[in-house]
C-alpha cells in the first residue's frame, strides 16, 4: 500500500471518532472558555463537522459561510452531500459573523442562534429560507433539555437577502 493511501485510510478510519469525540467535548465548553483562550475560532470548523455528521442534508444546492473571529469557512451542499471547507464560499446563501465565545455557547447548547441574534452578538445576512435550512441541518431547533424555538416568521429583521 502507498503511503498516501494508507494516510487516507488512516484519515477516514479516524474521522467517525473524532467527530464523535468533538461532538462530546462542545457539552463541556463555556463562554468562559473562549474568552480565557481554551478555545480557538479555528476549531469552529470542526464543531461545525460534528454538529453536521450524519444529519440528513437539504435537498438544495448553496453554502453557509460562517465568519468566526478571525476565521472563515463555509459548508457547501450538492448533490445530498454536505462537505466543509476553509475560506469564504462562492455565492454563499447566507453569512453568518459572530465572535468565538458566541459561537461557542452555541455549540455548547448553552444560546440559541436566536438567542444569539437578539443580544447582537450574531449576525446573519442571507435568504431568510436558507437561514431555516442551516439551522435545521446543524440541529440548532432540536437540542435536547431545551425548550423548542419558536417559529420563524417569514423574513426575520435580521437575516438580510444577498445583494
Amino acid at each position: 500500500m502507498c503511503s498516501s493511501c494508507l494516510l487516507y485510510t488512516i484519515r477516514d478510519r479516524l474521522r467517525e471518532p473524532l467527530l464523535a469525540l468533538a461532538r462530546w467535548g462542545m457539552g463541556f465548553l463555556g463562554e468562559a472558555d473562549a474568552a480565557a483562550g481554551v478555545v480557538r475560532a479555528a476549531w469552529g470548523i470542526l464543531a461545525v463537522q460534528a454538529m453536521i455528521h450524519g444529519r440528513p442534508v437539504p435537498a438544495v444546492e448553496e453554502s453557509y459561510e460562517f465568519r468566526v473571529a478571525e476565521e472563515t469557512f463555509h459548508i457547501e451542499v450538492a448533490e445530498g452531500r454536505a462537505v466543509t471547507r476553509r475560506g469564504p464560499a462562492v455565492a454563499p446563501a447566507l453569512v453568518v459573523t459572530t465572535d468565538a465565545e458566541t459561537f461557542v455557547s452555541i455549540g455548547a447548547e448553552m444560546r440559541t442562534p436566536f438567542e444569539a441574534l437578539l443580544s447582537g452578538r450574531l449576525r446573519i445576512e442571507g435568504d431568510p429560507e436558507a437561514v431555516r435550512r442551516c439551522v435545521e441541518f446543524m440541529g440548532l431547533l432540536d437540542v435536547p433539555g431545551r425548550a423548542p424555538a419558536p417559529a420563524a416568521a417569514p423574513g426575520p429583521p435580521t437575516a438580510v437577502p444577498p445583494g
